[in-house]
């Protein structure tokens, strides 16, 4: 228990320290690369429904419940307590299959495959530099993005049906992170993000966990 206490109050000294040493503020630009994981929503259901009420009979479907996302971002500095910033972000392949039976007694099976992309825009708000918490700080912002996905249905394992979707529109963002910078330049950042209406789909959303590695210029 002492050797924790001896690491937690050396730690705690050591953030005080480089906390205390950010005393002055510098504008101006940084890049960054950017990677997380998304959950999001669940569609299993109301997708089985909508296959029943349509063709009858019965059905089940199974869906990814995460995928990844890389994002490259852009930004700048205009005062201690705000930063403008854009980026582009592109997921990993999201995967829905579902098989089921006609009210005919038909076979069917339905496999579909979407990647998500777009461009977002937000200020990043932060306490002043005096708090010694500059590093935190809060997301607000919005996002123009679309859903490209591509769907096969076969019956009786013959294929019947392919056809390619793109919807597009916008919606907003918000999110938490802080940045722990190491160096004069360099800062490592964790943060939670959340994105609403994914190509302007009112119920479309993805809940963001990623970390980014940015350079100060």
């Amino acid at each position: 228990m002492k050797k924790l206490c001896l690491t937690l109050a050396l730690l705690l000294g050591t953030i005080s320290y480089v906390n205390a040493e950010e005393t002055e503020f510098n504008p101006g630009l940084y890049l960054g690369i950017d990677l997380g994981y998304a959950t999001v929503k669940d569609q299993t259901q109301e997708t089985a429904d909508l296959m029943v009420k349509t063709l009858g009979g019965r059905a089940t479907v199974t869906q990814d419940a995460g995928l990844g996302l890389a994002r490259i971002l852009a930004g700048f500095k205009i005062i201690e307590n705000l930063d403008l910033e854009i980026g582009y972000f592109k997921s990993s392949e999201q995967h829905m299959n579902a098989e089921g039976t006609a009210w005919n007694g038909g076979n069917y099976t339905i496999k579909a495959t979407s990647v998500s992309s777009g461009f977002d825009y937000s200020l990043l708000l932060r306490p002043s530099l005096s708090t010694g918490i500059n590093c935190l700080f809060i997301r607000a912002g919005g996002h123009s993005s679309q859903e490209e996905g591509k769907v096969i249905t076969k019956v009786y394992n013959i294929d019947v049906a392919s056809e390619t979707v793109t919807v597009k529109g916008s919606g907003f963002l918000y999110g938490l992170g802080y940045d722990e910078y190491f160096g004069e330049h360099f800062a490592l950042r964790g943060e939670f993000t959340r994105y609403e209406k994914i190509a302007g789909v009112s119920d479309n959303y993805a809940n963001l966990f990623h970390i980014a590695l940015i350079g100060k210029f």
